[in-house]
């Protein structure tokens, strides 16, 4: 899990101005990067990149192209939903990582002044708003009539 093991390592690289990306899909560890090391890695000149994995990346890039799309037409994307079917297995660090989230509820409770996943680049509050709608381990989609999970 990147909240045991990652936090170190972004530290050091915030610090020396060396650039860092990761795979991970863990939204409360980010969090908590972005809130602790965004100020030091901008003056130092690192670059820190989450979430550059499967987690992330194709659904970011689908919503940037329906959002560019609907723009060209005159019109504005208020609301998504994608879903993705997967027949592989999680792998021992996912499991591990589910396993200290589910168990250490305190890494999931951190309270900030503003969602730093909603940071500008020059460390400031974004004025645009996200609304996660599950967040459930599980629930039934009423689209498409299958049971899902929040990513």
């Amino acid at each position: 899990p990147y909240a045991l093991y990652g936090t170190p390592l972004v530290s050091l690289c915030a610090q020396l101005g060396t650039s860092y990306c990761d795979i991970d899909g863990e939204i409360p560890w980010v969090r908590k990067i972005i809130n602790d090391y965004h100020s030091q890695a901008a003056d130092s000149g690192a670059r820190i990149i989450h979430l550059a994995g499967h987690d992330c990346v194709p659904w970011d890039l689908t919503v940037l192209h329906v959002a560019k799309y609907l723009e060209n037409k005159g019109e504005t994307l208020t609301d998504i939903e994608i879903f993705d079917q997967s027949r592989s297995s999680p792998s021992g660090g996912t499991l591990e990582t589910m396993m200290l989230y589910l168990n250490n509820p305190k890494f999931l409770n951190i309270k900030y002044p503003f969602d730093p996943l909603l940071t500008t680049p020059d460390g400031t509050k974004s004025p645009n708003i996200v609304t996660v709608k599950n967040t459930t381990m599980l629930t039934l989609s009423s689209t498409i009539k299958k049971w899902v999970g929040p990513f």
